[in-house]
């Protein structure tokens, strides 16, 4: 008997149906997968948290069988700034100087270069800082090591002898020469950064040397370069375990904590960053490594006060790589300690750094020397090339627009800072020098509007808070000068220009008690100011030489208490709040 023909609806059907069921299968599988993961991953977590906790009760074994001979350790609490809010902006501020540059700084008080000229925008000055807020560096520099507080019997430097009941597995860890001549192969530095040759060697070591690290007797300092290499290769947890055995054995983990605190900057967690540079400033007993990874982090926050007071002086950075001291010189630059500058950029070397980027750095301070001693034509051959192998650097390119206003190429200045600012309209220096140029050139209106764009950039940016003190001052408004000019002297109380404005805006109000005050605080940053006060008519008029003789041999301590942080009004005397 004939079977009817099957409708094509019902073959339809039934393919949808397949299709269906075999979709239900696909994400079925799917999911299986994940939850399997989901699993694996759980139980690997769990794992790592049971090997820490393994390697903390060995560590704290080790601890009470040596308590009875292990001497306590203690340093002196080290001062350092508040850290402050964090702030989005990556960069900080730009505090620049001129040719006049003042001596470099001693170990209480630091040179600042500014203009005199009260009714021009002057070129942003060099406002060093006085390091008495400054912990003491070390003389080991970038090598520094302490003993920190509750560090084990091994922080002595001594190798630590394993248990009585260890395994023969001591006798199958490594010598300490051999390991570092591993992490001699595994990792390299090109005077900047680390890398890792080969990862998948690297963890395999790495897991090797784990398994004997406890029965070892490796010195500090390899358990150091062990905690690096884990933290190239991601392993947060191996990398915590080799750097508490190196901090027991009395070494700091220079390297680690430079990599640590410069990684987690570059990531934006100042908050992290800040707390690795302050546990290696404990470490290290304030080491300058510590106090420049501290300066960089204040920087990163726009706190150019804070960083100034701690930054290293060139004598301290013996020990600094070449990396190192170029970023130290690039500190300078962003809190305008030229005079300080000139001295490092005398200890880089001078031959081509094997890594090119660094020979950009190099050439760019010094650059930024030569140009705040009037050789600007050097200056911009230099920058020239700087420009050319690292464009879209905001530092690099506001200078070169410097250097070409410097040697008098306006009309080149004003076209290279225009392109600057266009392409980059958050870079605050580039605004600030092409506001230089308007001003130079009579245009105060573009000048205004250009350091107000600075300020857009960077409401911290000091110079431009300076710029417009200066221009108001220029036009009579002394109330908005001295509104602008007390809130640069707020963000960078060691700038010396901004009080000597101050001093000339109280001396135009006919304010001698208020022009007294600011005078000290000036001849307390820098006593050199005294010439500059004498060539100014209105302060000549209201004080003698010997008068300014005797502020500037005032007691410096109650000079710089009475450094302000509002604005008088300029017509009642009345005190008005800084913006």
């Amino acid at each position: 008997m004939p079977q009817p023909a099957r409708s094509p609806d019902a073959v339809e059907r039934l393919y949808v149906y397949t299709l269906v069921v075999a979709l239900l299968l696909v994400l079925l599988v799917v999911l299986l997968a994940f939850i399997a993961r989901g699993q694996f991953v759980q139980q690997r977590d769990a794992l790592e948290r049971l090997t820490q906790r393994v390697y903390e009760l060995e560590a704290a074994q080790d601890q009470v069988g040596a308590r009875d001979t292990r001497p306590p350790a203690t340093r002196p609490a080290a001062t350092r700034p508040a850290a402050g809010a964090n702030a989005a902006s990556p960069a900080g501020p730009l505090a620049t100087g001129n040719s006049n540059s003042a001596a470099p700084r001693t170990s209480s008080t630091a040179a600042t270069a500014g203009n005199a000229n009260a009714s021009t925008v002057s070129s942003p000055p060099a406002a060093s800082n006085a390091n008495a807020a400054r912990p003491a560096p070390t003389p080991s520099g970038s090598a520094g090591s302490g003993d920190p507080a509750g560090a084990s019997s091994a922080a002595t430097g001594a190798p630590r002898t394993p248990d009585s009941g260890a395994t023969a597995d001591a006798a199958e860890a490594p010598s300490d020469a051999v390991v570092a001549a591993l992490l001699d192969r595994l990792m390299a530095s090109d005077g900047e950064s680390w890398t890792v040759r080969d990862s998948d060697a690297g963890r395999r070591e790495l897991a090797r040397l784990r398994a004997v690290a406890r029965e070892a007797s490796w010195s500090g300092a390899t358990y150091a370069r062990l905690a690096l290499l884990a933290r190239l290769l991601g392993s947060e947890l191996d990398a915590g375990l080799m750097l508490t055995r190196a901090l027991e054995r009395g070494d700091a983990a220079p390297d680690f904590f430079d990599h640590l605190v410069r990684e987690r900057l570059a990531a934006g967690a100042i908050g992290e960053a800040l707390a690795a540079a302050e546990r290696f400033a404990d470490a290290s007993d304030d080491s300058p490594l510590a106090m420049l990874l501290l300066a960089e982090i204040f920087l990163a926050q726009e706190n150019v006060a804070a960083a100034a007071d701690v930054t290293p002086a060139p004598a301290d950075a013996v020990r600094f790589t070449t990396g190192q001291r170029l970023r130290l010189g690039r500190a300078y630059v962003l809190t305008g300690q030229m005079a300080v500058l000139a001295t490092l950029v005398n200890l880089i070397d001078r031959a081509p750094p094997a890594h090119p980027p660094l020979a950009v750095q190099r050439d760019f301070l010094m650059a930024v020397a030569l140009l705040h001693n009037d050789r600007a034509a050097e200056a911009l051959t230099l920058l020239d090339a700087a420009a050319a192998a690292r464009p879209g650097d905001c530092l690099i390119d506001a200078y070169r627009g410097a250097a070409l206003l410097r040697t008098r190429q306006v009309a080149a200045a004003r076209e290279a800072l225009a392109r600057l600012t266009e392409a980059q309209p958050g870079c605050p220096q580039g605004w600030y020098w092409r506001g230089v140029v308007e001003a130079g050139h009579g245009r105060l209106e573009d000048a205004a509007a250009a350091f107000d764009a600075a300020l857009a950039a960077s409401a911290r940016f000091a110079p431009a808070w300076e710029a417009r003190g200066s221009l108001a001052l220029g036009r009579g408004e002394l109330t908005a000068a001295l509104e602008s000019l007390a809130r640069a002297a707020e963000l960078e109380p060691r700038r010396a220009t901004a009080h000597f404005l101050i001093a000339i805006a109280h001396a135009k109000a006919s304010r001698p008690e208020q022009t007294a005050a600011a005078l000290r605080v000036l001849f307390a940053i820098d006593p050199s100011y005294v010439d500059r006060a004498l060539q100014a008519d209105v302060i000549r008029k209201m004080f003698g030489a010997d008068e300014l003789a005797a502020l500037r041999d005032g007691p410096p301590a109650e000079a710089m208490e009475e450094a302000p942080t509002t604005a008088p009004s300029a017509t009642t005397g009345e005190s008005a709040e800084s913006p």
